[in-house]
Order: structure tokens, then C-alpha cells, then sequence
């Protein structure tokens, strides 16, 4: 009995002696490769091993949301030797890496309209703190313009036409010189006229109308040579 408490007393010393953290969920990046833009709240959750999401950041009642999840890359710990081998890519013991990284899921409708990763620190903080970016992403907004290469106003990063497109008048073109950092004036315009070629006016054989018409109007002579026979 008194051997058992020795055993027991420097165990319950040794357990309160121990530090305890906490960590949030995380997923795998290889989770996340596996989710399909289209799918549920339900099946992305499945997807991501039943892990709730670390935060909601935002939320709309158009049904816009936006759920974050950390997630981690796996490493593999494997002898110096097997590095450079074949051997090395399977072998060894699993890990994940210590660098924590940050998932949006972004849902429209309750389903996954798109999906953003961290792209480095400063560009990350830029776009959490612009909700305008988020409704505009949620909404579309930010993918409609006029998607006609030929129009005044094509925007090349639209992929859905909104049927804005503007277009020169008849006889105009566009102006390849037009600036658009600058005022619209006379020398910078979007249209110019269209620049035709001359057509030359063909000569015209003179008519007997128009010979009269030169004679009475004292434009012109003639001239009138008689040859006369001679006399014998």
C-alpha cells in the first residue's frame, strides 16, 4: 500500500507540473485542394473532417458568408540520408509544418462561391479590412463589365457582359490617340471621323451642247479651215 502512494504521489506531482495550449482546428491544405467551388456548406464541412470553422468574419442576408479556417502544411521528418532518395518521399514520420496559414471560404446562396488563401501578410490585412471587396465578390460586381474588345469602354477583366458597352457613331472610329488620364477635349476625343478617300470626277467627253454653250458665252473660238479645190 505504502509503495502504491509513492507511485501515485510523484505522478500527481509530475501531472500538475505540465503546460497545457490551446490550438485552434486546423485542416490540411490537402483538405482544402479537395473542395469544390459549387458544394455546399454541408459537403465542404465533410470535406474538412467535420472541423467548425475557426471564425465567420461576415455575413449578409442576401446570403452572402465568409468563414475562415487555419489550416497547415504536412511536412514529412525523414533521416538526412533518405533526402535526396526515393525512399525519402514516403519514408519517415509525418508532421505539420509549424506556419499556420489562413482559408475564406466565401458561400453565396449556401454554396461555395470561392475560396482565398493568405497571399502574404500586408495584402491579406488590405483585403479584410475592405468589406467592399467581399460584398463585391459575393455580389458578381466586381466580374460584370462590357466584354467587347471593340467598344469605348472594354474592361478586361470583366467575364460576364453587362451589356454597357458604348460604341463610336456612324462615320466615327475609335481614337487610337485618346488618353483617358486626360480631360476630354477637341484634340482628345474617344471618336474621330473616318477619313474617305477622293473620288476623282471623270473626265467628261465634250458634248455638242457644250461646245454652243462655250461659243455664246464668249469662252471659246473656232476655227474654221475651208480647202477649197484649185482651179485648174
Amino acid at each position: 500500500m505504502k509503495k502504491t502512494l509513492l507511485l501515485i504521489i510523484p505522478a500527481l506531482i509530475l501531472s500538475s507540473c505540465r503546460t497545457f495550449v490551446s490550438i485552434p482546428n486546423y485542416v490540411s491544405s490537402k483538405e482544402l485542394a479537395s473542395l469544390t467551388i459549387g458544394s455546399t456548406k454541408g459537403v465542404v464541412k465533410s470535406n474538412l473532417g467535420n472541423t467548425n470553422p475557426f471564425d465567420i468574419l461576415a455575413g449578409w442576408s442576401q446570403g452572402c458568408e465568409v468563414h475562415q479556417y487555419k489550416y497547415k502544411q504536412a511536412k514529412l521528418e525523414c533521416a538526412a540520408s533518405e533526402e535526396s532518395l526515393v525512399s525519402g518521399l514516403t519514408l519517415g514520420r509525418k508532421l505539420y509544418g509549424s506556419n499556420e496559414g489562413n482559408a475564406y471560404l466565401i458561400y453565396k446562396n449556401g454554396k461555395l462561391s470561392s475560396l482565398l488563401t493568405d497571399i502574404g501578410k500586408e495584402q491579406l490585412v488590405d483585403l479584410m479590412k475592405d468589406v467592399t471587396k467581399i460584398t463585391d465578390l459575393c455580389s458578381e460586381k466586381g466580374l460584370r463589365g462590357c466584354t467587347d474588345p471593340e467598344s469605348l469602354n472594354y474592361n478586361e477583366d470583366a467575364i460576364i457582359s453587362d451589356e454597357s458597352c458604348e460604341y463610336c457613331p456612324c462615320d466615327f472610329i475609335k481614337n487610337p490617340a485618346y488618353n483617358k488620364n486626360r480631360p476630354i477635349a477637341s484634340c482628345n476625343t474617344k471618336c474621330i471621323p473616318v477619313i474617305k478617300p477622293k473620288v476623282e470626277e471623270a473626265k467628261k467627253e465634250c458634248s455638242k451642247c457644250d461646245i454652243i454653250d462655250r461659243l455664246s458665252n464668249g469662252k471659246a473660238g473656232i476655227n474654221v479651215n475651208l480647202n477649197l479645190p484649185a482651179d485648174n
